[in-house]
């Protein structure tokens, strides 16, 4: 969860021995993008623009850093607007090309938005029971979250419990690959493919 590429093909990775951001280009070398990152890595991820998104845990909390191209760091303050949302278990992280950025909630298995200036709203998942279920917003269960992936058209896609999950703009849960806690490797097309642990 705490490596990314950007549009040039450069990988982005958390060096957490060093509380550094790395950046391997195409041809290997490596070079420190942002150093002074605090917390155990939770997840990393990059905008259209360059921009870098890191989560941190320090403690009890969770940190939403954003840090520029240029290296310029500024922390996201989340407005949660009465949401019930567990800041202190923020897991994976990645971001749509309107530069919004989306997080696991490790607590309740939901998938929270939150926009450039910091508000929050509620995506998808909740009320984690250890069931796994498709359907729009609230509906749907996650039983474990796990990395986050975004495509170009804003749909994200998660992995957890055994299967990967489609999430798509409104908040509408498919699953597209794997059996929920069916643990085994096997080939195959969508609800007969096998996974142990995506």
């Amino acid at each position: 969860n705490c490596l990314a590429v950007d549009h040039d093909g450069n990988v982005y990775l958390h060096d957490s021995s060093h509380q550094r951001i790395c950046r391997v280009s195409t041809s290997g070398v490596i070079t420190t993008f942002k150093e002074s990152i605090s917390g155990s890595p939770m997840g990393l991820a990059l905008d259209a623009s360059g921009n870098v998104y890191v989560i941190g845990n320090i403690g009890q909390s969770s940190t939403v850093n954003k840090i520029s191209a240029t290296g310029v760091m500024t922390p996201i303050v989340l407005k949660r607007d009465g949401l019930n949302i567990d800041t202190s278990v923020l897991r994976s992280v990645v971001a749509d090309n309107d530069g919004n950025i989306f997080v696991n909630e490790n607590t309740s298995a939901a998938i929270y938005k939150i926009s450039q200036s910091g508000d929050v709203s509620f995506l998808a998942g909740g009320a984690n029971n250890g069931t796994i279920s498709d359907g729009l917003g609230a509906a749907a269960r996650f039983g474990i979250v796990g990395g986050l992936a975004a495509d170009t058209s804003g749909n994200l896609y998660m992995a957890g419990s055994s299967c990967i999950s489609k999430v798509s703009k409104v908040g509408e849960v498919t699953t597209i690959a794997g059996v929920p806690y069916r643990y085994g490797m096997r080939d195959g097309i969508g609800c007969v493919f096998g996974l142990v642990s995506p």
